[in-house]
């Protein structure tokens, strides 16, 4: 009356190449999402660029020109300078990424060694009195191109805002 069919089920070497490719698929997704936590590792002159923020060294004011602030500033170090990340004290929010206008090195704008530069301060009210937290730009190279580096807040200088 009735008839018993023969069930079938994935022979075990279809189940261990599904197994394998599954394992290398997760593999990769894995590897692909970790990556992104890497930081690139960023050189300026055959070495590491946090080793070059040692080398920065610089003096520099804000003044309040028709509402605006602009901050001049000096290099007195021995690495050129990309830009600065502006910061008002206290505050720990930044105001603004200033890049320099200064003299052409190279292919960028920056401030070379002994050179001088300015950057125009947007992002905020700011007032005669207020305290600025400029933090030194180095525009260093990965394997692949160029990129900005800030250094650590150490190798920040602070400016008063004048008029």
């Amino acid at each position: 009356m009735f008839e018993k069919k023969e069930k079938r089920g994935l022979s075990p070497v279809i189940a261990t190449i599904l197994l394998v490719a599954l394992a290398v698929v997760l593999a990769v997704i894995i590897y692909f999402w970790a990556r992104q936590f890497s930081e690139e590792n960023i050189t300026k002159g055959e070495r590491d660029i946090t080793l070059s923020c040692e080398e920065v060294s610089f003096n520099a004011e804000a003044i309040i020109l028709d509402n605006i602030v602009t901050v001049y500033l000096g290099n007195t170090g021995r690495v050129p300078i990309y830009g600065l990340e502006i910061k008002k004290k206290g505050l720990g929010e930044i105001l603004d990424v200033g890049k320099l206008d200064g003299e052409q090195i190279g292919e960028i704008y920056g401030v070379g060694v002994g050179e001088s530069g300015e950057a125009v301060v947007g992002g905020g009210a700011l007032v005669n009195g207020d305290i600025l937290v400029l933090t030194p730009i180095l525009l260093g190279e990965t394997e692949e191109f160029r990129r900005a580096h800030v250094c650590d807040e150490d190798y920040a200088v602070e400016v008063t805002v004048a008029e």
